[in-house]
């Protein structure tokens, strides 16, 4: 499992994302804003964090125009930046024993 995840890391930064899977997110970036505002509270915090980060009034719609932007080359310079698989550290939870090695999983 962990060769599988270090290799999808590694296949995130070296292979350029397809204009679909692009389009898929920004999507779900764009269409998800209305569902982060639904109640007062929730209109209150995104204001909150507009103010606490200066962001300025009209963040929501330069968010929306910057994510509009976005290219596979963008999001391929991004990985490259952010994601270092040889730096990684992967954690995993779950039942161990007394020695700290894991439990074996129970059959249903």
């Amino acid at each position: 499992v962990k060769a599988n995840f270090i290799e999808e890391f590694r296949r995130i930064r070296d292979e350029l994302a397809t204009d679909n899977e692009v389009e898929d997110a920004k999507r779900y970036l764009l269409g998800s804003i209305p569902f982060r505002v639904t109640t007062s509270d929730q209109v209150a915090e995104q204001l909150l964090q507009i103010e606490r980060f200066h962001l300025g009034f009209g963040y929501l719609d330069e968010f929306r125009k910057r994510i509009s932007a976005v290219t596979p080359a963008d999001v391929q310079a991004a990985a490259r930046k952010h994601l270092d698989p040889d730096k990684l550290i992967l954690v995993a939870v779950g039942a161990v024993d007394d020695k700290g090695q894991p439990l074996p999983a129970k059959k249903p």
